[in-house]
């Protein structure tokens, strides 16, 4: 009786540690498969010419957005669930000025928007005033 029931449990466990090198086997195919496929897209759309500069989350499902189209030119976008709005253009001058004020190894994001806010606000103010 001892013996056959020294024979199932060594069975038993041998089951459990071919299942659990069969799981981890899967993960690191996962990993791989995950890498590669990023990796490939990611050299799809180098060359392009859009690029999603900066992004930020307003609210669930909201977002402000800098794209840079062309070698020059960046926009602000708003985008919703159902709708994408051009909120304005900034020149290249404008966007490396912008992008020089952020201090280093601060919040980024909040800062370059904080600062495209900003000059918006200016801006639109400004343009009041001419007319």
């Amino acid at each position: 009786m001892l013996p056959v029931l020294l024979v199932s449990s060594v069975e038993n466990f041998l089951r459990l540690l071919f299942v659990l090198f069969i799981f981890v086997a899967v993960l690191v195919m996962t990993r791989f498969a995950t890498k590669w496929i990023a990796g490939y897209q990611k050299m799809q759309m180098t060359g392009r010419n859009l690029e999603v500069v900066e992004t930020m989350r307003l609210s669930t499902n909201k977002y402000l957005a800098i794209i840079r189209a062309g070698s020059g030119r960046y926009f602000v976008i708003g985008v919703g669930k159902d709708e994408i709005t051009m909120i304005g253009e900034l020149s290249s001058e404008e966007f490396n000025q912008i992008s020089q004020t952020t201090p280093q190894g601060s919040d980024r994001s909040a800062q370059d928007f904080g600062a495209v806010l900003d000059m918006f606000k200016k801006h639109f103010d400004n343009s009041g005033r001419d007319t």
